[in-house]
């Protein structure tokens, strides 16, 4: 492997930590939100994805273990901060009929920062030869695309949907 070829191996490793640390964090966020939704449709969803995304914590120890490489997590700021502000308004609008349309919306936002994360993951993956940890990461991709559709789905605004 030339050094070109090793620093972008070591980017695709370092894509995959940041992600493997995304997914671990939003296991008990999406438990927090879940927990905290008001609409049972919403809550549903929640806790599905939540299931879904210890399959992704999964399939990404599987693309660490293709790569030779020790599962690790490398922390991922934007997501904190996607988190932190949801955190803050659920904290903020407790018990508040407006919370569902927060948690819809903050789930919308992390689902569209992971498709953009994972769609870099396959790219970089087949760049370097790799199907294998393409075909992990472009699995997990697609499940983040169906679950951004099925929460714009939720939006709504009292008893009137407002986005599809």
């Amino acid at each position: 492997m030339n050094p070109f070829e090793q620093g972008m191996n070591k980017l695709l490793v370092s894509q995959l930590a940041n992600l493997y640390f995304c997914e671990n964090q939003l296991i008990g966020a999406l438990l927090r939100m879940a927990e905290a939704a008001q609409d049972p449709h919403l809550k549903d969803a929640l806790n599905e994805h939540r299931q879904q995304t210890i399959g992704h914590v999964h399939r990404l120890e599987a693309a660490f273990v293709e790569l030779k490489e020790t599962p690790r997590a490398f922390p991922c700021r934007a997501l904190d901060g996607l988190l932190d502000d949801t955190k803050w308004t659920m904290q903020r609008l407790k018990g508040d009929p407006a919370l569902d349309w927060v948690l819809t919306s903050a789930a919308q936002k992390v689902e569209l920062f992971k498709v953009a994360s994972y769609r870099s993951a396959v790219r970089l993956a087949r760049q370097l030869g790799n199907e294998k940890v393409a075909v992990l990461c472009e699995g997990i991709l697609d499940e983040e695309l169906v679950a951004d559709r099925k929460f714009a789905g939720l939006a709504f605004f009292g008893e009137r949907e407002v986005v599809q």
